[in-house]
């Protein structure tokens, strides 16, 4: 019965297409945690290979989202050296546990990096930079209130995350431009740098939100810098290729039809060259060239999710 619990559960994480990344994976750990603290005791094997098939379930509800994958890798990772079926349990959880302590605390630290590496910028362009550019913008300008960046920004379709951060940005005191999507690439001859999200990296390249690899690709082209705000649960082994025409949206946030001839597509990612970042921002700092290619390399896949 229980295993037919944590079964639905997953299949639920699958159907829900509006949760965000961070929500995601706080939901993927508490239900990890409890069941494992409900599975049965077991031979040492059983609960490994138990503790595997609950993890390759929830990887494949979520395929291209990579902070769960990076959670699952790491609870095996730690769980594998342990010598009883209790103890594989209890360093599982004690992984688990560990990472809902520490996502504060690695937030802020990220935070910290980005705004010192935005902060020479009297002027730049946000793409899809989420929660952690909101924070780091919000900081320069508390720290200079008599001359914040100026920032400019899309709607982010069809979320419109956009909105929101250029709704908050400009109440906290920020002059902000906002227009759409497409008006990015004419405002960004104009700037001195573009920053933009990034949802996955491996040395494959940057995963980010649909749209920004031909920004990247026009920022190169005019010589700009393009820094990378990514999060370490958000780095992969090259192992790991994640599957972006499986991340398909809502069609609904386009339009609705029952029409057989109008196909809607909402797909939500693309794949940016990792060459084609001046620097990417994590919790550590900026990496780029040979330290990002070296940091992206020490992260070793567990084998039973290779495949």
């Amino acid at each position: 019965m229980a295993r037919l619990n944590w079964q639905a559960r997953i299949a639920q994480l699958r159907r829900d297409q509006h949760i965000n990344i961070s929500e995601l994976t706080w939901r993927v750990a508490d239900l990890l945690i409890e069941a494992i603290s409900a599975h049965s005791a077991g031979s040492v094997s059983g609960t490994r290979r138990w503790l595997l098939d609950i993890g390759r379930q929830v990887i494949a509800a979520k395929p291209a989202a990579a902070p769960v994958f990076r959670l699952v890798n790491g609870m095996l990772w730690s769980a594998d050296g342990a010598d009883s079926a209790g103890d594989v349990r209890r360093a599982a959880i004690e992984h688990l546990v560990a990472y809902e302590a520490s996502v504060e605390q690695s937030t802020a630290r990220l935070v910290l990096q980005v705004s010192e590496a935005l902060a020479p910028y009297r002027r730049l362009m946000v793409y899809a930079g989420g929660d952690i550019a909101r924070r780091a913008l919000m900081m320069i300008a508390t720290m200079r209130p008599d001359s914040p960046p100026q920032l400019y920004c899309s709607e982010e379709r069809p979320g419109f995350t956009g909105l929101a951060l250029a709704s908050e940005l400009a109440a906290a005191g920020l002059p902000v431009t906002i227009g759409i999507d497409l008006a990015l690439f004419g405002w960004l001859p104009r700037m001195p740098v573009l920053v933009v999200g990034c949802e996955a990296l491996s040395r494959m390249g940057l995963v980010g939100r649909l749209g920004t690899a031909p920004l990247v690709a026009l920022a190169r082209e005019l010589e700009l810098p393009v820094l990378a705000i990514c999060p370490g649960n958000r780095m992969l082994p090259e192992e790991y290729a994640v599957d972006i025409a499986a991340a398909q949206g809502d069609p609904a946030q386009i339009m609705s039809t029952a029409d057989d001839n109008l196909t809607v597509s909402n797909a939500q990612l693309d794949i940016t060259p990792i060459e084609s970042m001046t620097a990417v921002i994590s919790e550590g700092g900026a990496l780029a060239g040979p330290e990002l290619r070296q940091a992206l390399a020490e992260i070793h896949i567990y084998p039973g999710l290779r495949g």
